[in-house]
């Protein structure tokens, strides 16, 4: 080789490396040229991950081979078109932006089965209630029965006759073993009946142990053979039906209560007249803890909240009062917070978030920061969907990422937890009149131990609508 011939090559690779070298190092770098644009422009990066995994993924209609979770990098920045589909589930879509240098995290997308409802029941029922186990189920038929079906066994028990299906109401305890169940008597009272569905025929109706007429029975938190109950007067009392001993707890007259395990919540009347909120503790009964609070009316009813919160709504008006009844007297105007429309309050299993619909939206409201260091006039609700039809039903998952709904003819289910633009799936059309349909849907609940809804469908069928494929616990009935 001669030294010209030496020289150019080494003039050649030296030109080659200059020429080269900026466009890798802007490549590696993370740039990449916009034809769009015809500019050199810096990319961004994007997390998606998915429930279930394995989804394939979509950008701007483009697969890309890496299944769910994955990490996609060097995105153009500007708006793009993410399609996340796994087979036998409904797809997901959203529009989103990716910024130059930012990674984006699509990290709680959840995928629902494109599944049919399948039926729980051989009979048409009114309504229904789960054991705590989630292997029974106790409903009333439009024949007035109350009646136990056992999913181990797929045994229909009847229970007892009823004057009206619809106006019998029903509690589960927490031992799953026992339930008790109201319906009319004659004179116009209701009678309590304690059932054990270990021996259904063994039945004990409370007022046999009851100094006169009673209301409104709840489970005694502490104490799974006690149940707490309003005498005729309004006195709180408590009701062993093991041992048939009656012991008084708090006098009269009292409108309202709720059972929890640390506290008995109170809505009471004054000799004047005028209602007022209080708490007991069941340990300490003989004290009283007054709650500052808004003005309350005669028709009010305590909601329970899964927290310290209090919870008062007008049935009438549909207002509901929240009362944090840590914060003093001094600063109730702050520890009081006053939706003025709230159907279907339903909280979060952690108490921190709230979720109801004014008719035709959905809103969430959080709790989460004491009202005493957020003062509820800071307090806004967030809108998550709105309809110009009325919406029907509405049921959310405990930990508070969906909420289930009808509307127009369609089962549907939003998130609740998405920074921005929450999406929306459509569950069950008005066309499937053959697995019950949606225009009469009624009872919806979502079941977090099989990852399902139950509903009692247009023909009086109760339903399982399975959302995940992965689960098999999602269907433990047989017929």
């Amino acid at each position: 080789m001669t030294l010209r011939t030496r020289r150019i090559l080494y003039v050649s690779f030296a030109a080659a490396f200059f020429l080269a070298s900026p466009p890798l190092v802007l490549y590696t770098a993370g740039f990449r040229y916009d034809f769009a644009y015809r500019r050199i422009v810096v990319t961004g990066s994007l997390v998606v991950k998915s429930n279930p995994p394995d989804a394939t993924v979509r950008l701007n209609g483009e697969l890309r081979k890496e299944p769910t979770p994955t990490i996609i990098n060097t995105i153009l920045p500007g708006k793009i078109k993410l399609l996340v589909e796994k087979e036998g589930y409904h797809s997901w879509e959203k529009e989103i932006e990716i910024k130059p240098r930012v990674t984006s995290f699509e990290e709680s997308i959840t995928l629902f089965a494109d599944a049919a409802p399948e039926a729980a029941l051989g009979r048409p029922a009114v309504q229904y209630w789960w054991s705590p186990s989630g292997d029974k189920v106790a409903y009333a038929t439009n024949e007035n029965t109350l009646r136990l079906f056992n999913a181990l066994n797929q045994k229909d028990t009847l229970i007892a006759n009823v004057s009206d299906g619809r106006a019998v109401s029903l509690s589960w305890s927490s031992e799953q073993d026992r339930f008790f169940f109201s319906r009319g008597a004659p004179g116009g009272q209701k009678e309590f009946i304690v059932v054990e569905t270990l021996s259904p025929e063994r039945i004990v109706p409370l007022e046999d142990i009851a100094d006169g007429p009673i209301r409104n029975v709840q489970w005694d938190p502490a104490n799974q053979s006690s149940v707490y109950a309003l005498s005729g007067s309004g006195k709180l009392i408590r009701l062993n039906y093991l041992l048939a001993t009656e012991h008084a707890v708090a006098e009269g007259p009292i409108r309202d209560y709720l059972a929890e395990p640390k506290r008995i919540v109170m809505l009471a009347t004054q000799t004047s007249g005028k209602a007022y909120l209080a708490w007991i503790n069941p340990v300490d009964s003989s004290t009283v803890h007054l709650v500052p609070a808004a003005e309350l009316s005669a028709t009010d009813k305590l909601v329970a909240t899964r927290s310290r919160y209090i919870a008062v709504k007008n049935p009438r008006t549909a207002a509901l009062l929240v009362v944090d009844p840590s914060v003093g007297a001094a600063l109730s105007g702050e520890a009081v917070t006053v939706i003025p429309e709230a159907l279907n309050p339903l909280w979060t299993d952690d108490g921190n978030t709230l979720v109801y619909s004014d008719g035709f939206g959905i809103y969430t409201r959080s709790f989460a920061i004491p009202l005493s260091v957020l003062p509820s006039q800071n307090l806004a609700s967030t809108l998550v969907t709105r309809y110009s039809k009325p919406i029907r039903e509405l049921a959310i998952t405990g930990n508070g990422t969906h909420v289930f709904y009808a509307v127009r003819g369609e089962l549907r289910a939003s998130e609740l937890n998405a920074s921005s633009d929450p999406r929306g799936t459509t569950l069950l059309s008005v066309p499937a009149e053959e697995a019950g349909g949606v225009s009469g849907i009624s009872g919806l609940r979502y079941d977090g131990r099989r990852n399902a809804l139950t509903f009692i469908g247009a023909h009086g069928v109760l339903q399982t609508l399975r959302l995940s494929l992965e689960d098999s616990r999602a269907f433990p009935f047989g017929n």
